[in-house]
């Protein structure tokens, strides 16, 4: 039988309890569990200087020296980005010899305009892999362009690992917005769209510098693993500077991915607002999972014109899926795909 291994990089802050409620942790550390739970190997890579040159070199040795244990031709998976571009080239040619697999969190040269110059490194890197787990058709159709010939496996949506007993709370005609608050400049603009019926629920670690009024109330933050305190009925799928469109390097990049606050609104069991653009709005269409549109000012009217059925459609469609995700079936599916 071939074994599984998983690669995982490990922080002295996690050691120590810190980062498992934070939540840019929580996608990788639901891959680990979902992984676990499927009988891989887990080797911890632990990085235990804080230093940022140091603690690279470090962690790029005790990689070096745990693929060294581990047989020829077996199955190793690593979740994506490890850590910086420049020393995830150097290391990647060693996973060569395995049956490699890299699931891919973010690409940084695509989300980050700074990284733009490191681009060839990083189709490098996805070079050396045999699979790779992509987030959306969109995602795999631009790295083929981009000259990344490994196997794709497309993954839809993240899986947001929740207990059964933990439960948003469904508020009528509310729309939830969550993530860094600060970098979604277009909430600035959220008070001049025209909502009479429809009100925002912002959720993040920090209050934004916004107008606030009867519709937009900053409703604080919460840990990953706990929804309780979520109050809602649609969530919002929006990035950029403009309530118009979803604009800039930011708006390019939704194009591509399945962000993650995607799979944190349906595991809270709402319904979806998405750009029409976005990758997630063919999945949002085809499972008739919430709504599209091409600016923010939309929304009401867009709702508003929806029937019982329509809404009971997507209700039931948001609680299956809702379960799935919850339950990791979104990457075990994967999984049993790539062998």
């Amino acid at each position: 039988m071939n074994k599984k291994y998983l690669i995982v990089l490990v922080s002295p802050d996690y050691l120590a309890g810190k980062g498992k409620y934070v939540a840019g942790s929580k996608a990788p550390n639901d891959v680990t569990e979902i992984l676990t739970e499927e009988g891989f190997e887990i080797v911890p890579i632990v990085r235990r200087s804080l230093h940022k040159l140091w603690g690279v070199i470090e962690s790029i040795i005790k990689i070096w020296w745990n693929i060294k244990k581990i047989p020829r031709g077996a199955t190793i998976y690593v979740q994506y980005p490890m850590f910086n571009v420049s020393a995830f080239y150097r290391i990647a040619p060693l996973f060569k010899k395995f049956n490699s697999v890299i699931l891919i969190h973010d690409i940084r040269t695509y989300c980050q305009p700074f990284m733009v110059k490191h681009r060839e490194k990083e189709l490098t890197v996805l070079n050396y892999f045999n699979s790779i787990i992509v987030h959306s058709e969109s995602m795999k159709n631009r790295l083929k362009v981009d000259g990344v010939n490994g196997r794709f496996f497309v993954l839809g949506a993240f899986d947001y690992l929740l207990d059964d007993s933990v439960k948003s709370t469904i508020v009528p005609q509310t729309i939830m917005f969550a993530g860094a608050l600060a970098k979604s400049e277009f909430l600035k603009d959220l008070h001049k769209l025209n909502m009479r019926e429809m009100s925002f629920h912002l959720y993040g670690a920090n209050k934004p510098d916004i107008t606030y009024n009867d519709h937009i109330k900053y409703k604080g933050k919460f840990t990953p693993d706990d929804i309780s305190s979520v109050e809602a009925e649609w969530g919002l799928l929006w990035d950029g500077n403009s309530i118009d469109t979803c604009s800039g390097f930011h708006g390019e990049y939704l194009k591509l991915i399945a962000p993650h606050k995607f799979s944190l609104y349906l595991a809270c069991g709402l319904k979806i607002i998405c750009w029409e653009h976005s990758a997630m709005a063919e999945i949002v269409r085809e499972k008739k999972l919430g709504i599209i549109v091409s600016c923010l000012e939309e929304i009401e009217e867009t709702i508003k014109h929806l029937t019982y059925d329509d809404i009971s459609i997507m209700e039931r469609n948001v609680a299956k899926i809702s379960v799935e995700i919850r339950h990791g079936a979104m990457l075990k599916r994967i999984i049993k795909e790539i062998k």
